[in-house]
């Protein structure tokens, strides 16, 4: 986990970067729809659960553009992390609250599956907010099983916090397709429209082309 400092005087953002930091601050917030027809039958065969698979290809997807991983760190400088951690929530029935967990990224699916179920299961009993020591490169997912929603929005204040928040809704068919309402929410300081949109791109392809999960069988 390493923090790379941007130079302002060279960074092809650093006007707009400014402009919506200091100036016009706010989020972007957009709903998009992503279909999980294949996804869904290929789980079930392979045994493995949605939310942990979810994790990880969304984690996957941010990864794939620098805008998605920025930061300040403890001086005030802008850079970008060269990874970022998933802190993810899980519901407590029991009291009809969440906690919020995280777990170390690895784009290995095989290690980190195992790792955030693992995760889970550990703090079936905790009932705190957020597991300690949650690290300065984390972002935030959070999901709505309960739901399907044409938008969903939180009012982040638009500060200094430019990491993306993901959540998704309950999953439903339509026209022939299962399709799932995935959020996406990010300071206009980080990323463009541009960004936004390539990343519903990159996490559709991560999804079609999921295959991961072969070498779970043994460990299942």
């Amino acid at each position: 986990m390493a923090f790379h400092t941007i130079d302002l005087s060279t960074w092809n953002r650093a006007e707009h970067f400014l402009h919506y930091k200091n100036e016009v601050r706010c989020v972007i917030c957009v709903t998009h729809r992503i279909t999980v027809t294949k996804l869904l039958p290929f789980l079930k065969q392979k045994n493995l659960r949605f939310y942990p698979v979810m994790i990880y290809l969304v984690t996957k997807a941010l990864h794939l553009q620098k805008e998605f991983r920025l930061g300040i760190d403890a001086e005030g400088n802008v850079g970008y992390w060269d990874s970022i951690t998933p802190s993810y929530t899980v519901f407590h029935r029991e009291t009809e609250t969440f906690s919020c967990l995280w777990s170390p990224w690895d784009p290995e699916f095989s290690s980190f599956y195992l790792q955030v179920c693992s995760d889970i299961e550990k703090h079936r009993d905790f009932f705190h907010f957020s597991m300690p020591d949650l690290p300065p490169n984390h972002f935030d997912i959070s999901c709505l099983p309960w739901l399907s929603y044409d938008s969903f929005h939180i009012n982040v204040e638009a500060g200094a916090y430019l990491a993306p928040i993901v959540t998704w809704g309950k999953y439903q068919e339509q026209q022939g397709e299962i399709q799932l309402p995935l959020s996406l929410q990010i300071h206009h300081a980080a990323a463009d429209g541009f960004h936004v949109s390539r990343f519903y791109q990159d996490l559709q392809h991560e999804i079609s082309e999921f295959t991961g999960g072969e070498s779970l069988s043994h460990a299942l």
